[in-house]
């Protein structure tokens, strides 16, 4: 049970060592020196998410820079796996001429664990403004943010890196715990591929997918799952 007030709390305390550390994740984009920081906004994020003054003030910039990266990480391995697809089916022209220049270079997956480790925690401790942000704000370009979410959410869960799959299905379980009247919609689309991951031999990622099924029984009961969609 965490403490409802500590030091960290205060919002003159937030106000001091948040938006430096905000504004030098920001700018690290894409650089492997962002690593420390998403740790950092983590275990702050776990500690005062659920004050007040985070939440009206840190949040919704949190979310949406997180969502930003996951989605640009998920968008860069599409377009590298289509790239390494058309070199498998021209095989001979690409072994004469060695490697291409335009073979894009190959995403680094850590952004995107990281990034859905970050928004576990968000969903996890920051209602109920998150809970609002993500199911009824809308963004620039008119759609939800929630489609947007749970597009880069099921592309994590079918991905073939490890890590991010066990932290997209960790993600999956906390939407379904916390936000379960929310996700009933769109859960029959995830349940195929979440059972999918039930293999003993992948450790995490089937404790993982083992808690997203008992959390959507729970929730949902026995009768809502593997239908069909009733999504987008």
């Amino acid at each position: 049970q965490q403490a409802t007030y500590n030091i960290l709390c205060d919002p003159k305390f937030q106000d001091a060592l948040l938006p430096p550390i905000i504004q030098r994740w920001i700018a690290l984009q894409g650089d492997t020196n962002i690593f420390p920081l998403f740790e950092a906004i983590t275990q702050w994020t776990n500690f005062i998410g659920h004050t007040q003054h985070f939440q009206q003030n840190y949040l919704k910039q949190i979310f949406q820079t997180c969502l930003n990266i996951s989605v640009e990480l998920k968008n860069e391995c599409r377009d590298y796996n289509e790239y390494k697809k058309t070199v498998r089916n021209n095989d001979t022209e690409y072994t004469l001429n060695g490697r291409d220049d335009n073979e894009p270079e190959k995403p680094n997956k850590e952004f995107w664990v990281c990034s859905l480790d970050l928004l576990a925690v968000l969903v996890e401790k920051c209602n109920p403004t998150i809970r609002h942000l993500i199911w009824n704000e809308k963004m620039d370009n008119g759609g939800f943010y929630y489609q947007k979410l749970l597009e880069m959410l099921y592309c994590s869960i079918c991905e073939t890196h490890f890590n991010v799959r066990r932290n997209g299905l960790a993600l999956l379980g906390d939407i379904i715990t916390e936000h379960p009247s929310d996700m009933k919609h769109h859960i029959n689309k995830f349940l195929k591929i979440v059972i999918a991951n039930l293999n003993y031999d992948w450790q995490t990622v089937c404790t993982n997918a083992s808690w997203v099924i008992g959390q959507s029984l729970m929730k949902y009961g026995p009768n809502n799952g593997g239908g069909g969609g009733g999504d987008d």
